[in-house]
């Protein structure tokens, strides 16, 4: 304690003789930090970095107004998840907080602000170490994902505390737009549950007419196996059955699977907390979202949408009980309406009546939950129209479910000429791209640019041309290999 304490006193007097000084972290620097922790599981967090986290919480009176306020007859999971819901809508409407930590934590670096590489673990860290501080936790672990996960290479950071006696695993980085909005937090107490990626692949390998003997032969492939030995076996189930994209579907799921495995044989089996309250489990997402009032009300949409959403408090509650039933019908008042509010009259094939429903859902959701976390807003796009299509196209055979996850995808692309710098603070642009049905005109995709300030469609042949003339790839930060974006999109 009394070393502690010391610390505390040179780091004070260190922020008073340095205020407003900017350190400067070299690209050495950066390099010589992954090389000593590439590969490794769990990450150090020692005592003096703890102690860090202190005076910057000390230091930051928006940290102490919502450590202040904790109600104490809450228990410590609702104490936790009080901390995580407001320290999540502070992060996200005040980012500069969670990067002016730089200055005091010289492991981070001064490019972190332009390319949000190791923010979740900032920001972890900073959640752990509030809970620490308020004896809610004894300890907490980070963990980093395997080569290969959600496309980034041994990059992104959850963590792991235990609470209430359950071991769970959490990442306030993955919630902070989702609190901002009204959906409900979906990092909280989550695991990426090996029984569940399980299930997708089965399902997907299933709807591609594979044998139930050549699911189970490749699923203990996968459970077994490494990540290549798998590849080598789908590859061989790719030619028999013709199915285009199962090594890279598998290449998503696999190392999810390995990482929950490692995970497994650390720490043992992590607990969930469900969205939903069930018999077995009465504590979920939604019960502490009531004990801690994080509730959200929306501003009515008017024309064309005419939706009246003060009543919800949840942006899925909207989407499923609003939005989808007044999609649903190809001659619905809603379709009607946008399309005599952008002079738009066509007889309507997939194709564009596709464009139509896009255009809608996208406005739809750039009103209700502005500059939503691209993944997060991927999915729910995917989400909307399989089950409009599903119920709009009943009488076909069509699996709108596997159609969406294989149209609709999300881009991270940079030019040649970047990569060629080889420069790590490589500026992206997230292009979303909705592949046509027919393509009669020549016209492959829908391209939306995802921006700052919203939503931009692209025009096809132009973009397309932008594409050719500045080479660009796509790519995601510190990954070797680059696709070419060309061959990606199939034009």
């Amino acid at each position: 304690m009394i070393k502690s304490l010391q610390y505390m006193e040179n780091m004070i007097k260190y922020k008073k003789t340095n205020k407003g000084a900017d350190m400067e972290f070299m690209e050495q620097d950066i390099t010589e930090m992954y090389n000593r922790e590439n590969g490794k599981l769990i990450l150090d967090f020692d005592d003096e970095r703890y102690y860090r986290y202190l005076q910057i919480i000390n230091d930051t009176p928006q940290y102490k107004e919502i450590l202040d306020s904790v109600p104490q007859k809450f228990s410590d999971l609702e104490k936790a998840y009080y901390i995580y819901v407001n320290l999540g809508k502070l992060l996200h409407e005040n980012l500069d907080l969670a990067y002016n930590h730089l200055q005091n934590l010289e492991v981070y670096y001064d490019v972190i602000k332009e390319n949000g590489i190791g923010n979740c673990r900032q920001m972890n860290e900073l959640f752990a170490s509030m809970l620490k501080y308020k004896n809610i936790i004894k300890e907490f672990f980070l963990v980093r994902k395997p080569e290969g996960v959600e496309g980034i290479d041994l990059r992104h950071i959850d963590v792991i505390m235990s609470l209430n006696d359950k071991k769970y695993m959490f990442n306030i980085k993955g919630d902070i737009d989702n609190l901002r909005v009204g959906i409900r937090a979906s990092h909280f107490g989550f695991t990426d549950s090996k029984i569940r990626k399980i299930q997708q692949i089965s399902i997907f390998l299933h709807n591609n007419g594979l044998t139930e003997e050549k699911v189970e032969e490749l699923l203990e492939k996968i459970e077994y196996s490494d990540l290549e030995d798998v590849l080598k076996e789908a590859k061989k189930y790719e030619r028999e059955f013709n199915i285009k994209d199962l090594c890279l579907f598998l290449r998503h799921k696999v190392p999810k699977i390995k990482f929950i495995q490692q995970i497994e044989e650390e720490f043992g089996k992590l607990d969930e907390i469900p969205i939903k309250s069930t018999k077995d489990k009465e504590v979920s997402i939604e019960s502490l979202d009531k004990k801690v009032n994080n509730t959200k009300h929306y501003n009515n949409i008017g024309f064309p949408f005419e939706i009246q959403t003060d009543e919800y408090e949840y942006f899925e509650d909207i989407i499923i009980f609003e939005l989808i039933p007044r999609l649903i019908e190809k001659n619905s008042r809603l379709r009607e309406e946008w399309k005599k509010s952008k002079n738009i009259f066509l007889d309507e094939t997939f194709d564009e009546s596709l464009e139509i429903d896009m255009d809608i859902i996208l406005e739809f959701i750039n009103q209700i939950a502005p500059r939503m976390e691209q993944n997060l807003l991927q999915e729910c796009i995917r989400r909307i129209i399989s089950e409009i299509y599903k119920e709009r196209y009943k009488y076909s055979n069509k699996n709108f479910n596997v159609w969406a996850q294989k149209n609709i995808k999300l881009f991270r692309m940079t030019s040649k000429e970047n990569l060629k710098k080889n420069n790590k603070n490589i500026p992206l642009r997230h292009i979303l791209a909705i592949r046509k049905l027919d393509s009669f005109k020549g016209e492959k995709y829908i391209f939306y640019e995802l921006i700052e300030e919203g939503i931009r469609k692209k025009s096809y042949r132009e973009f397309i041309e932008e594409l050719r003339i500045k080479e660009m790839r796509t790519c995601s930060k510190f990954v070797i290999e680059r696709k070419e974006t060309l061959d990606d999109l199939e034009i």
